[in-house]
């Protein structure tokens, strides 16, 4: 969010874009738990990431 830009604005502009996204008119609160679940979604995959790439490399040195 840039220093200039209000909360209110860039809810506005979330409630606008997730309800193009889903083709009806979504409240404050749908917004906000939409992104908590994107949030949660994000961490779940980086946290994957973190595993696969451990795997990997304690993998590496029996390949040798």
């Amino acid at each position: 969010m840039h220093k200039t830009e209000k909360p209110k604005e860039t809810d506005e502009y979330l409630i606008a874009g997730w309800s193009k996204r889903y083709g009806r008119e979504i409240s404050l609160g749908e917004v906000y738990e939409i992104n908590a679940n994107l949030s949660a979604f994000v961490d779940v995959m980086e946290r994957m990431d973190r595993y696969l790439r451990q795997k990997r490399r304690q993998k590496k040195p029996s390949e040798k």
